[in-house]
């Protein structure tokens, strides 16, 4: 016989033994009705786990109404050349940070209900992050966020890698993330970003010379 074959069935067959062992110990004690409890317990911890998780994640998520835009930027130039950038969302959160770059982004998360099950819902957006773009380096960094940000707890609780893993759950959900076209960062302009079917759009705005 070849040696893998001994190797292989002198592993294999006392394994076999113990396992019979211990299946009858188990059936012997009636540990198996225990068991099947614990594996339920564990099921329903799971699942609920998750479900106080995604929770937790979704009341960062805010619905927006039709023909509101998602966010108002813009932008002041400071004493010291740098910029102000002015962001604030469709619930009225707004936020300040200096900047140094020429361009900008803004990108955000979206949660749409599936249409045929849940009609008339709007979709869910959570603003994600403002990047500042340099035109030499092309490097993006994200500005500090205050304390007031809906999205703030989206840095201890994200959902979504573990949601995608059902394989039911684009039935009924689905997760869009999405950023604006690189736009200037010039004085006294103001930029609103709508959510359209292509994503979030920012378009220059009529009233840029009298921005606040």
């Amino acid at each position: 016989m070849d040696k893998l074959n001994v190797l292989t069935l002198s592993l294999v067959i006392p394994g076999g033994i113990l396992c019979f062992v211990a299946v009858r110990m188990l059936w012997k004690y009636k540990v198996f009705n225990q068991l099947l409890v614990l594996l339920l317990c564990l099921v329903f911890l799971s699942g609920g786990g998750l479900a106080i998780f995604s929770g937790l994640d979704m009341a960062s998520y805010h619905y927006l109404s039709d023909g509101k835009p998602a966010a108002v930027v813009h932008f002041r130039r400071e004493s010291d050349g740098q910029f102000s950038a002015h962001v604030k969302d469709h619930m009225g959160h707004e936020y300040i940070q200096k900047l140094t770059g020429d361009y900008w982004q803004l990108d955000a998360r979206v949660l749409r209900l599936n249409k045929h099950m849940f009609r008339d819902i709007e979709p869910m957006i959570r603003l994600e992050y403002f990047y500042a773009l340099n035109v030499t380096s092309r490097k993006a960094a994200s500005i500090e966020r205050s304390a007031e940000l809906l999205h703030t707890s989206s840095d201890l609780i994200d959902s979504w890698p573990f949601l995608k893993k059902i394989p039911w759950i684009d039935r009924f959900i689905s997760l869009q993330v999405t950023s604006t076209m690189k736009k200037p960062v010039t004085d006294k302009t103001v930029y609103i970003v709508n959510l359209t079917n292509l994503g979030l759009v920012a378009e220059k705005s009529r009233v840029a010379d009298n921005a606040p």
